[in-house]
């Protein structure tokens, strides 16, 4: 996801995930300054996502 996110926006932009999953687009966006709107209908997902996002800013 790193290099799509590369290759179609520049810091600061806001980048579109439609089906967050586990969430690789919205980490990697995070990790690239990049912002996100994300959608997920279902809820394990966003668990899952919200908590590696969560992790992902103790981290630094």
């Amino acid at each position: 996801m790193k290099d799509i996110i590369l290759n179609s926006s520049f810091e600061g932009e806001t980048i579109a995930d439609f089906f967050v999953g586990s969430g690789p687009v919205p980490l990697a966006a995070k990790k690239l300054n990049r912002n996100v709107i994300g959608f997920e209908l279902d809820r394990t997902y966003f668990d899952i996502t919200n908590n590696r996002l969560i992790q992902e800013d103790t981290e630094f």
